[in-house]
C-alpha cells in the first residue's frame, strides 16, 4: 500500500487536472470493467443525467462502450491510433483514446480508455440541451446544478490535441496511473452509474452503433457547414447559464461585415437579452446609419417593442400584424421583408405581386422599388420555423438623411438571418436561469412560511410574500362572506393604519376587478394606464405595483398587493410567475385559517379528523388532484408519502382502543412538528395517514419520510415503541401523473416497506427501477 500510495501522488493526476483546467474540458480515465479510474473537471449535465435512474443508461450506452469501442479499433488496425470520436446521446462531443500500461512484474498490460471532451462543440447542440432543460424531459433537474459547469469549446481540435499530450505522457506519469486503477479494482468503486453494472448484461441493451474512425470522422465533418459555436479553451472556464464565454461565427456576409458582426455577436453573450436587443439596434444605427428602429418580441400572436431607437423610441408606436401572417412566415423562408404603415393592421399589406407589395427577397433587394408610400419595414425573424421575433426599420430619420433603402434592406436580411440563432440562446440561457431563480425563490418562501407565528398569522403571512417581492408596501385582503365585500387582514408599509382602517372605497381602483375576474395585474407605470390615481396623501414612491387572486379549486379567497419594490425597479413577468409559483401555498394556508376560525361549524367538521386533528381524507383528495393538476401544468415537482403505523392491530389488542388512539394522536402531532409549512398532512383511515408534498422532488421527499420516520422511531408512547412505515412516490416517476395513480404508487412503496422489516422508508421511483 505505500507504494501504491507514492505512485498516487505522482504525476498523472496533476497532469490531468492541469490539462482539464487550461482546456475547459472534462477527462475521464475508466478500465474496462466501467470503474471511473479518475476524472477532472467533469461537466455538469453528465453528473446529473449519470446520477438518473432514467438516463444513465443512455449515458452508459456511449461513455460506457468508450472502452470497448477504443479496444475494437485496436484489434481492428493494430498499427494505427487507438482512438474513437463520438457525439452521445445529449449532444456532447468526446475523443476516446485507448492507454496500454506495461507491467514490468506481470505479463498482462494494464488497459485504460481515456475520455476527453464530453464538451459541446456546436451551439446548435447546445441550444437544443437548453430546450430540453427548460421545457422538455430534462426539467426535473435543478437549473443550479444541471448547469454549474457545461463546458463548451471551440471545435473537436481542442479534443484532439488534449487527448494526444495525455496519450503520449510518459512513463513515470503512466505507472501512476496503473498504481490509481490498482486502487479502484481494489475497492471496486464505481462512480458513474453503479447500478447500471450490477446487471450489465450486452443482450438486455440496445447497442448503439460503435462511433466512426477518426478518419472517417474527419471525413464526415468536413462537409458539414460551419456553425456557432461556444468556446472556452485557452481560459480555463466554463460555461454557466449566466456568464457565458462564447464565440459566435455568424453565416456568410459582406467581406467588410464580418468582423465587425463577429465582434457584436461576441459581446452580446456578456449581457442581458434586452440589453442586447438594445446593443443591436446601436450596432445597426451606427454601422448602416439608420436611426428609427425597433426590436419586435412575440407575445401570445401580437408583437411587443422590446427596445426601439429614433423616432420608434419617441413615440409609442403600434404594430397590429398577427404573428401567424402567412406572409410573415413566407418572407422569413425567402429572406425578405414586408412594406406596411405604422399602426396598420392586417389588411393594410400590399398583395398583389412582390413589387407592388413591397416585399423584398434577398436576391432583388437591389431593386429599385418605388414603395414611398409606405412608412416601415418589417423583417421578420424565424427560429424553428415560427416567427418569433421581427426587426423594423421606419423611413423617419432614415430616408432624410439618404440612407440606400435597397442597400439597407440587403444588410438587415442578411443581419436578421444571423442574428435569430444567437439570440435564442440568449433567451434560453435566461430561461434556464430563471428557472432556478424560481426554484430557489419557492424554497426559500416555503422555509419562511414553517416559522409563521399563528398570533400574528396575517401580518406574518403578509410580510414573508413581501419580503420575497422586496416590497416595502403589500396588502392582503380577503373576502368576507357575510360582509360580501373584501376587508383588509394585514397591512404594511407607510400608510398602513389607512389601509386597515379603509372600508367602503377598499380595492375599487384595481383588487375588486382582480378578485372577481381571477386576473393577475402587473403594472409598471401607473400612469400609463387607465386605472384612477391614489389619493395624494398616500404618498406612493412608485408607479409600479402587482394585484394578484388568491384561490383554491376554483374558489375565490382575496387578493395580495405589492408595491414600492426596495431595489428601486419595476414589476415584470418574471415577478408574476413567482407569485404564480407561491400563493397556491399561500391559498393553502389562508384556507386552513379560515377553517379554524369556523372551528364547530359543519364545513370544519367535513374536512377534519376529530380524533388527530389532521386534515381528512376528503380534503386530501382535492388538494391532491388540485396540485397535479398545477404539477403538471408548471413543470413543478410533487411527492406524496403514505404512512402506517406497524403493528397497530396488536397495539390495539393488548392496551385497547382507547390506547390506540392515544397512539394515533401522538403520531399524528410527530407529523406536524416534522413537515413544512406548505405540506399537507392527513389522516387517510384507519391507522394510514398521508402527506401531500408540493413542489417537492423525489430526492426532497426521500429526506422528509426518513425525518418523520425517525421522530415517530424515538417518541415516548405509554406503552411500548411504536414505529411508521413509508411509502414515497413522486410524479417524476408516474407516466401521466393522476391522483388516484400517485396514491397507488405510494402504497405499493408501503407494501414493500411492510414486507422487508417495517420501520423502512421505501421509494416507488426505486422499485420501478429495480422491476425493469
Amino acid at each position: 500500500m505505500k507504494k501504491i500510495k507514492c505512485l498516487e501522488e505522482n504525476s498523472w493526476l496533476e497532469k490531468q487536472e492541469r490539462e482539464a483546467k487550461a482546456s475547459g474540458l472534462a477527462i475521464v480515465v475508466r478500465d474496462g470493467c466501467g470503474r471511473v479510474v479518475s476524472s477532472s473537471n467533469n461537466n455538469s449535465m453528465c453528473r446529473s443525467l449519470y446520477a438518473s435512474t432514467e438516463f444513465a443508461p443512455a449515458c452508459e450506452q456511449f461513455c460506457g462502450k468508450a472502452f470497448d469501442w477504443a479496444a475494437s479499433e485496436e484489434e481492428a488496425q493494430p498499427e494505427t491510433e487507438k482512438t474513437v470520436a463520438y457525439r452521445c446521446h445529449a449532444g456532447l462531443d468526446c475523443r476516446a483514446d485507448l492507454l496500454e500500461i506495461e507491467d514490468a512484474e506481470t505479463d498482462a498490460p494494464t488497459r485504460l480508455v481515456v475520455i476527453v471532451g464530453r464538451a459541446f462543440t456546436q451551439a446548435e447542440n447546445y441550444r437544443e440541451a437548453a430546450v430540453r432543460a427548460v421545457d422538455g424531459d430534462w426539467k426535473q433537474f435543478s437549473p443550479h446544478d444541471f448547469f454549474a459547469n457545461v463546458l463548451l469549446s471551440g471545435s473537436e481540435n481542442d479534443l484532439k490535441s488534449v487527448a494526444e499530450r495525455l496519450k503520449n505522457v510518459g512513463d513515470e506519469e503512466k505507472r501512476s496511473l496503473a498504481a490509481k486503477a490498482a486502487a479502484a479494482r481494489e475497492t471496486g468503486k464505481v462512480y458513474d452509474y453503479e447500478p447500471f453494472f450490477a446487471a450489465r448484461d450486452e443482450s438486455e441493451i440496445k447497442d448503439v452503433d460503435a462511433p466512426k474512425t477518426e478518419a472517417a470522422q474527419q471525413e464526415q465533418y468536413s462537409g458539414e457547414e460551419e456553425m456557432t459555436s461556444a468556446k472556452t479553451a485557452k481560459t480555463g472556464t466554463s460555461l454557466a447559464p449566466s456568464s457565458p464565454d462564447v464565440k459566435f461565427v455568424p453565416p456568410p456576409a459582406e467581406g467588410e461585415d464580418i468582423g465587425a458582426w463577429r465582434s457584436l455577436f461576441g459581446s452580446l453573450l456578456n449581457i442581458t437579452y434586452r440589453q442586447a436587443c438594445v446593443s443591436v439596434l446601436q450596432f445597426l444605427s451606427e454601422r448602416y446609419n439608420l436611426h428609427s428602429l425597433a426590436w419586435l418580441e412575440r407575445r401570445e400572436n401580437g408583437f411587443e417593442i422590446v427596445a426601439a431607437s429614433g423616432a420608434l423610441r419617441d413615440r409609442q408606436a403600434r404594430f397590429e400584424i398577427p404573428a401567424n401572417d402567412v406572409r410573415l412566415a413566407d418572407a422569413a423562408r425567402r429572406g425578405g421583408a414586408l412594406e406596411l404603415q405604422e399602426g396598420a393592421d392586417e389588411d393594410d399589406f400590399e398583395t398583389e405581386d412582390a413589387e407592388d407589395t413591397g416585399e423584398y427577397n434577398e436576391n432583388e433587394a437591389d431593386e429599385d422599388v418605388q414603395t414611398q408610400q409606405t412608412a416601415v419595414r418589417f423583417f421578420p425573424v424565424a427560429i424553428g420555423g415560427e416567427i418569433r421575433c421581427a426587426l423594423v426599420l421606419s423611413d423617419d430619420g432614415n430616408a432624410r438623411e439618404g440612407t440606400d433603402r435597397s442597400s439597407a434592406t440587403r444588410h438587415l436580411i442578411r443581419f436578421c438571418r444571423a442574428i435569430a440563432p444567437e439570440l435564442e440562446i440568449l433567451q434560453l440561457r435566461e430561461e434556464i436561469a430563471r428557472r432556478g431563480w424560481l426554484e430557489r425563490a419557492v424554497r426559500r418562501f416555503n422555509e419562511n412560511l414553517r416559522k409563521i407565528d399563528t398570533e400574528d398569522f396575517w401580518l406574518n403571512l403578509t410580510q414573508t410574500s413581501a419580503e420575497l417581492m422586496k416590497a416595502e408596501r403589500g396588502s392582503l385582503l380577503i373576502f368576507d362572506e357575510k360582509s360580501a365585500s373584501l376587508v383588509t387582514r394585514a397591512a404594511i408599509g407607510a400608510t398602513a393604519d389607512r389601509v386597515k382602517n379603509e372600508r367602503e372605497t377598499l380595492g375599487a381602483r384595481v383588487a375588486t376587478r382582480v378578485f372577481e375576474e381571477g386576473v393577475p395585474v402587473v403594472v409598471s407605470d401607473v400612469e400609463k394606464t387607465d386605472v384612477a390615481a391614489a389619493p395624494a396623501d398616500w404618498k406612493y414612491k412608485s408607479k409600479s405595483f402587482i394585484s394578484f387572486p388568491i384561490q383554491i379549486g376554483g374558489r375565490k379567497i382575496g387578493v395580495l398587493n405589492l408595491t414600492e419594490r426596495a431595489d428601486g425597479g419595476v414589476y415584470d413577468e418574471m415577478d408574476l410567475d413567482l407569485l404564480r409559483a407561491i400563493v397556491p401555498q399561500l391559498a393553502v394556508l389562508i384556507d386552513r385559517a379560515a377553517l379554524q376560525r369556523k372551528a364547530g361549524e359543519f364545513e370544519q367538521l367535513s374536512v377534519t379528523d376529530a380524533l388527530t386533528g389532521l386534515l381528512n381524507r376528503r380534503y386530501l383528495e382535492e388538494r391532491l388532484t388540485e396540485e397535479i393538476k398545477r404539477s403538471n401544468r408548471h413543470g413543478f415537482p410533487m411527492s406524496f408519502m403514505m404512512i402506517d403505523v406497524d403493528e397497530f392491530k396488536s397495539y390495539n389488542d393488548n392496551f385497547s382502543h382507547p390506547e390506540g388512539d392515544k397512539a394515533l394522536k401522538l403520531v399524528a402531532q410527530c407529523l406536524k412538528e416534522t413537515l413544512r409549512g406548505a405540506d399537507i398532512a392527513s389522516r387517510y383511515g384507519g391507522e394510514e395517514f398521508s402527506i401531500l408534498l408540493p413542489q417537492t422532488t423525489d430526492a426532497e421527499a426521500a429526506v422528509i419520510a426518513e425525518r418523520v420516520r425517525e421522530r415517530v422511531d424515538r417518541a415516548q408512547f405509554p406503552n411500548r415503541k411504536v414505529t411508521v412505515s413509508i411509502g414515497v412516490a413522486s410524479c417524476s416517476h408516474i407516466d401521466r401523473c393522476t391522483a388516484s395513480g400517485i396514491v397507488k404508487a405510494a402504497d405499493a412503496a408501503l407494501y414493500e416497506a411492510k414486507r422487508h422489516g417495517k420501520n423502512i422508508v421505501r421509494n416507488y421511483g426505486n422499485l420501478k427501477e429495480n422491476s425493469k
